[in-house]
């Protein structure tokens, strides 16, 4: 029989990937937070992803109005100052700064209201990459993750994680797709090279 199962290997692929909008006003925070990040004027966010990546960061931060471009090491940015972006993507608006991770072994590929299937495990965590690094581990053999900015019980916002695998597990239906922003449902799914055969 056949089953799509992740390499158990320390050169498993990965890729710069959606991580949220935010407003100008937080990117100005972080830069003057952030005393370990690398700031810098760059063409655009392409240029700002590859500077950021090939320095070996972890996360990049571009602000298209102004042309600049902050590299970090770690996610700096909390829960609630994510903002809902321009569409279903995660495109961001103009005057909004793009965040990306850069090195995430799992592919985003939309935002949703919900998705369908009941979650193996989930979990709230204070970063979006403990989040995707906790369910891509070869332990859980996931297919999908749904990550959601999050305002709990007790009003303290956080990442909401859950990890799916199985047939039709954290699936998608059309309707349900919503822009990107605070408590929408992020969708990411193992990276296609990351999958083989057996």
């Amino acid at each position: 029989m056949l089953a799509m199962v992740l390499f158990n290997s320390p050169e498993r692929r990965s890729s710069p990937q959606f991580a949220g909008c935010i407003n100008p006003a937080t990117f100005r925070w972080l830069v003057h937070g952030d005393s370990y990040g690398l700031l810098s004027k760059q063409e655009d966010n392409t240029a700002c992803l590859e500077l950021c990546g090939n320095e070996r960061f972890s996360y990049s931060y571009f602000l298209p109005r102004t042309s600049q471009c902050y590299c970090s090491k770690t996610e700096s940015i909390q829960p609630d100052q994510i903002e809902s972006g321009c569409d279903i993507l995660g495109g961001c608006n103009p005057c909004q700064a793009i965040v990306t991770y850069l090195r995430s072994s799992l592919a985003f590929t939309s935002c949703y209201s919900l998705l369908s299937g009941k979650p193996f495990l989930d979990f709230e965590t204070k970063t979006l990459d403990s989040c995707l690094s906790i369910c891509s581990t070869d332990i859980y053999d996931k297919e999908v993750v749904g990550v959601q900015s999050n305002r709990g019980t007790e009003g303290k916002w956080s990442w909401k994680c859950a990890c799916y695998s199985g047939r039709n597990q954290g699936a998608y239906k059309e309707k349900y797709k919503v822009n990107c922003g605070k408590e929408s449902t992020w969708r990411f799914e193992v990276l296609r090279e990351n999958l083989r055969i057996q």
